[in-house]
């Protein structure tokens, strides 16, 4: 039986090479070359963490602006940059009068969806990696909601089964709700709010590479098709019958993808362009983009441009009054898409004679930080962190397995090795996470990679117990084990070793097991 990582959707030939670019892009990981950020980001990511530790109190006033000015100790124009950037987050916006300043609100959890979304949009994620990470992740959450599913699931469930079934053809729109809804529901009865949010996320950026409702409107069979697929996913989950629920789950995804791959191959034959990019600002390529604002539909131009054009961190691709000139646009409506590409370190506007607009290296450290904050905010508890670190630890191995440069698994390998030599359980583990994080960047899949830097960047640390110097050199042994199963490039040997250190990891911090935890390395 193959594993997720040998597992692959079979496209068309324009998608064949998707791996091994993904893998050659993971070589530049987006955490490997940090931007310099600005000062503004900076006061937004402390303001959002003060209001994670009182709580995130709703409606609460933090402070005027005065006060604010004095405790983060900045310009006005800088603190109210930040504050733009916490409005447009939902985290909090700024009253004006008497009883003004900034208060808190609950976050807008469409606009952290929309920050994964978009950072995976922008860096021109491709669709084998988009499909990889959704098989990982709708695999798991068909598990869990059959476990969770409570009575009024079942109740939506079957609702809104019922209504797709009497959707009358004609009506795209309404079917294309229910499906979004159906999948909303699974993912809502797995009650974990990171792996809710993290399918929906997913699901927006398929949308992405979906044909249009015209297009759709031809597609009677394979609608029919999906159909019959989403009734049979949805009964088996009702009925608890998980093997059933993994098979809908891959037959619906197969169908997907092989949807999206013709429709990104026709646009590529009519349009003539091997990237998948429409030459004006509002492209008719992504339903998304007829929803979002036409400075995010430039963005999205520009993003894919750089990325398919492949320059170096550096190049100058251009000026604003070029850039303004080639798409039609206002300066307003380019400086608001410049600012989102900056704020991912796509591009960089580089001041002065020789200046212009730069090629940037993409960093994901603006998502990682708000849907951390949004996730220390839902609560997200242990059990269900370590519910999504052990699928994505489980996938990662075999997946760096088959796509990572040994030169670079022997560089872990040596990190490991010097850990081996040290007396501090902290520094141990904290290599060990970090050597964790340094082994997806080479899984050769950016949408893995992303989730894998929000739940390693949420990972409790304070308030857990240090377990005993033996047991963190049996991490350090386990550890090695898995990277020397990579370097044989033999997946499943790596998949049962990270088992392995998972279960041990779960002696410890799960209670009902330390008193014999000795005995259960």
């Amino acid at each position: 039986m193959k594993t997720v990582a040998s597992k692959r959707f079979d496209g068309p030939a324009e998608n064949a090479g998707t791996a091994s670019r993904a893998a050659d892009k993971a070589v530049e990981s987006p955490a490997s070359k940090p931007r310099k950020r600005k000062l503004a980001e900076v006061v937004a990511e402390r303001i959002q963490a003060d209001i994670a530790a009182i709580g995130w109190p709703v409606g609460k006033v933090l402070g005027k602006e005065p006060e604010l000015l004095k405790k983060y100790g900045v310009s006005r124009a800088t603190l109210r940059e930040a504050i733009r950037q916490l409005e447009r987050q939902g985290v909090a916006t700024m009253r004006r009068g008497f009883s003004g300043g900034l208060v808190m609100q609950e976050p807008a959890r469409m606009a952290v969806v929309q920050v994964l979304a978009a950072y995976l949009e922008l860096t021109d994620v491709g669709l084998d990696e988009l499909f990889e990470a959704r098989s990982i992740l709708e695999i798991q959450a068909v598990g869990l909601a059959i476990k969770r599913l409570s009575d009024a699931d079942v109740v939506a469930l079957r609702r809104d089964i019922r209504l797709l079934d009497e959707t009358q053809a004609e009506n795209l729109q309404q079917e294309v709700r229910l499906h979004l809804s159906i999948r909303r529901t699974i993912a809502t009865a797995t009650r974990n709010p990171a792996l809710a949010l993290f399918l929906e996320s997913l699901n927006r950026v398929t949308g992405a590479f979906m044909p249009d409702y015209a297009r759709l409107a031809k597609m009677r069979q394979g609608r029919l098709r999906m159909r019959a697929t989403k009734r049979q996913l949805v009964e088996a989950i009702v009925s608890g019958n998980v093997f059933a629920a993994e098979l809908a789950v891959q037959t619906e995804l197969a169908d997907s993808y092989q949807a999206a791959a013709r429709n990104l191959k026709r646009f590529r034959r009519e349009t003539g362009r091997k990237d998948g990019l429409a030459t004006g600002a509002a492209p008719q390529f992504a339903n998304w983009e007829a929803n979002h604002k036409l400075s995010h539909r430039l963005a999205a131009v520009i993003a894919r441009a750089v990325a398919q054009d492949r320059s170096p961190p550096g190049t100058r691709i251009g000026s604003e009054p070029e850039f303004i000139a080639r798409f039609g646009v206002s300066r307003a409506v380019f400086r608001e898409a410049a600012r989102l590409l900056e704020g991912y370190g796509i591009i960089r506007m580089q001041r002065g004679f020789s200046g212009g607009i730069v090629v940037g290296s993409p960093d994901p450290s603006h998502a990682v930080s708000l849907v951390t904050g949004y996730l220390s905010y839902a609560k997200l508890s242990l059990p269900h962190f370590f519910e999504v670190l052990r699928t994505l630890e489980l996938a990662v191995a075999p997946m760096a397995a088959v796509r990572a440069p040994l030169e670079k698994i022997g560089e872990i390998q040596a990190a490991v090795a010097e850990l081996a030599g040290s007396k501090d359980r902290r520094k141990i583990l904290a290599g060990i996470e970090a050597n964790s994080v340094m082994l997806q960047k080479y899984a050769g899949n950016r949408a893995i990679e992303l989730i894998g830097l929000v739940i390693h960047a949420y990972a409790p640390r304070d308030g857990l117990d240090l377990p005993p110097m033996k047991f963190c050199r049996a991490l350090i042994s386990y550890q090695q084990e898995i990277l020397a199963a990579v370097a044989k490039r033999d997946e499943g040997l790596a998949r049962r070793k990270v088992g392995q250190l998972l279960t041990a990891v779960d002696v410890w911090w799960g209670s009902k097991y330390r008193k014999n935890w000795l005995k259960r390395l």
